[in-house]
């Protein structure tokens, strides 16, 4: 059964963190990100990237070393993005400190 949830990292750095890793129970679920903040808790600018990490596959970047001025936020996700099984989503910042905020519809089905 879908249900809407959040995920978050605070204080994220040069070491990318994984946020969320899509646990979707079949095949036939997905997860969908509804929503993705990343806010700057530093005190001055972070560059940051997120990305997806698939299954074998390379890094799809949902925004890529964007500035977010201290003190600042910015909204990444505008529309919806699909999860499959073990899909993760990942946040590292080149500078800076990010907290980030991911909302979710879990295992949503076709």
């Amino acid at each position: 059964m879908a249900s809407f949830e959040r995920y978050y990292a605070a204080g994220i750095e040069s070491t990318p963190t994984v946020v969320h890793t899509s646990n979707a129970s079949d095949s036939a679920q997905a997860d969908i990100i509804i929503g993705l903040l990343l806010s700057n808790s530093g005190l001055a600018t972070a560059t940051v990237s997120a990305y997806v990490v698939g299954a074998g596959e390379t890094n799809v970047y949902l925004c890529r070393d964007i500035s977010v001025p201290a003190g600042g936020s910015t909204e990444v996700v505008q529309g919806k993005i699909v999860l499959n099984n073990t899909d993760a989503v990942n946040v590292v910042s080149s500078s800076g400190s990010i907290d980030c905020w991911l909302s979710v519809l879990d295992n949503a089905s076709a």
